[in-house]
């Protein structure tokens, strides 16, 4: 089973939007999996709908209401 982190990497065929979101992770995933959508998306300096549409490409199925707290706890239960 490939590492969602060497998923991200491989991924050749990213908007301008994912591939800011891709560098934020692939730079510190041990912080970024701590934060919510908003503060993801300042760090990464996209907008709050391009995170979700990130973590859907991604396999996740966005951020539910409930589970906004944590950037990680959504994308991780799919991988």
């Amino acid at each position: 089973m490939e590492n969602i982190l060497d998923r991200i990497a491989a991924e050749t065929d990213l908007t301008k939007s994912e591939r800011k979101v891709a560098a934020t992770i692939l730079k510190n995933p041990a912080l970024v999996v701590n934060e919510n959508i908003a503060q993801l998306a300042k760090r990464a300096q996209v907008s709050e709908p391009s995170i979700c549409r990130f973590c859907k490409r991604f396999g996740a199925e966005g951020f539910p209401r409930s589970e906004e707290r944590r950037v990680g706890k959504e994308c991780r239960s799919r991988w």
